[in-house]
């Protein structure tokens, strides 16, 4: 007798499922989900020329706006970096319009910072989907910069989404 108990057991260990008599099931359409996007671009302001960068002499700086523009789904604060820029010239960049007077933010290094305000540099500026604001560029010789020297330079700006 255990035995035959034994065997079947044995028999229904590999069956699972449900032993109800009655059982149903059924599906609904929900819809489907969707991810919204980043993206942002960059737009020299009217007149922009690199001629205006060129035979600057130490102590002098020049600058230049572009806006920035959120093309995506999602607010995104922005982060700025420069690469490229050697001994003889510094790049510093602030949100908002650029003003009459030399800025007065740190100059633009290889790490990414917050582009922030020229007076508040450590909270960065945040752009809402679909819009855009205003940031200023400005491109100055030190006193280390040396007659006929020329620097490549590439300004990388990042959005990172925020709530």
């Amino acid at each position: 007798m255990l035995a035959a108990i034994g065997g079947i057991a044995v028999g229904l260990v590999g069956v699972g499922g449900s032993y109800a008599l009655w059982t149903a099931s059924a599906s609904a359409r929900t819809g489907s989900i969707q991810a919204g996007t980043a993206g942002l671009t960059a737009q020299w302001d009217a007149g922009h020329g690199d001629a205006a960068w060129s035979n600057l002499l130490p102590g002098e700086s020049v600058r230049q706006g572009f806006a920035l523009t959120n093309t995506g789904d999602a607010r995104l604060a922005i982060f700025a970096s420069t690469l490229g820029v050697s001994g003889g010239f510094e790049v510093r960049i602030a949100a908002g319009a650029c003003p009459s007077t030399p800025l007065a933010s740190a100059a633009s290094a290889t790490t990414q910072a917050p582009l922030g305000a020229d007076a508040a540099p450590g909270t960065p500026i945040v752009v809402q989907a679909g819009q855009s604001a205003q940031a200023c560029l400005e491109v100055r010789a030190t006193s280390s910069a040396t007659p006929n020297q020329s620097v490549a330079f590439t300004t990388e700006f990042e959005g990172r989404q925020v709530q």
